[in-house]
Order: C-alpha cells, then structure tokens, then sequence
C-alpha cells in the first residue's frame, strides 16, 4: 500500500473503508483482524522501495498477489503512469516467482484495448488480440498503455515461469449494494 511509513499506509486503507457505512468498516476490521499486514511500498522502485528483509520476508509467506494499478489517472502520459504501473507489475511479477510461484491477480481494466477492434475478453491473450498499443494522446490512453503493458508482462511470466495469472478486465468497480457510501 502506498504510504511513507506503514502506519501511514494502513491508515490510508482504513480510511478507504470508512465511507460512512458502519456495516462495511466492521466487515473490513472482522476480516482485517489477525490476518491483515499492511507494508508501505513505492511500486515505481526497485525490490517496491523495501529493504532487503521485508522483500524476502514477503517473497517467502505471501500466498496471493492481487494488484490493481497502482496509480489510476486518465490524463497523465504513459511515461508518467509507467512507473507506478509497468514497473510496479514487473516488480510484483518478481516477488511472485521468488521463492516459489504464487498466484497473481490482476484486475485490469477495459481500456487495454480501447482505440482498437480487440475485444475485451478477458481470457484472450492481450498479445494476440491487441498486439500493438498506440499512444495518440487520446482520453486515459496512458492508463490504458500502462495496463496493457501490465498485461502483457503477466503473459510473458506465465509463458517464462508458470506463474499463474487471472486478468479482470472490468469497466467500472463498485461496491456491494448493501454497503452504502462506497
């Protein structure tokens, strides 16, 4: 979780869960209670910005990656969403092989092939179908690029080393119906 320290981090997430819905803050403490480690990372650095112990330390107990993009923005460029994003999802691609192969989700977005005639289903090779990824400049084309590069690493992992990989290429998230505020 970005933060500067932590306890940084794991108040930004708290925080996330306190829209107003008392229902869905007690949801998220009953789950979170025991089982929930919240550690500060910077995904555009090498190793995630960790020292050396805390990265090995996670490449030898974390069970699952789930990694959305790390910086959502629909304006900025894609050598300014690179970083966070490609980055970001090479490093993690590392910590999933280190130690053994876990499995990585990804929760994508459709605008991986906006701009193009693929479809955006999720279970086709985004190699394949958008092979190419043009950056015109267009609305949330640097987002889209960075996710689609994303995307095409965690190919290129599961080809190279197995890892097992799940792409969601959703439009729009949103909470359950019975949590209100999210």
């Amino acid at each position: 979780m970005r933060g500067s320290t932590d306890g940084a981090a794991r108040t930004r997430l708290d925080a996330a869960f306190d829209s107003g819905d008392p229902e869905l803050l007690r949801h998220y403490r009953d789950l979170a209670a025991g089982h929930l480690e919240v550690v500060a990372d910077d995904s555009g650095e090498s190793g995630l910005g960790l020292d050396k112990r805390t990265w090995q330390r996670l490449a030898e107990t974390v069970d699952l990656i789930v990694h959305p993009a790390a910086l959502v923005n629909h304006v900025l460029p894609y050598d300014q969403m690179f970083g966070p994003n490609g980055l970001g999802t090479a490093e993690l691609i590392k910590l999933a092989v280190t130690s053994r192969i876990r499995q990585f989700t990804y929760p994508s977005t459709v605008a991986v092939v906006l701009g193009s005639k693929a479809a955006a289903e999720e279970t086709a090779d985004i190699r394949v179908t958008c092979p190419v990824r043009d950056l015109d400049g267009g609305y949330a084309d640097g987002y889209g690029a960075s996710e689609w590069a994303g995307e095409v690493l965690l190919r290129e992992a599961h080809d190279a080393f197995g890892l097992p990989v799940a792409v969601f290429r959703s439009n729009l998230l949103l909470a359950h119906r019975r949590y209100q505020g999210s």
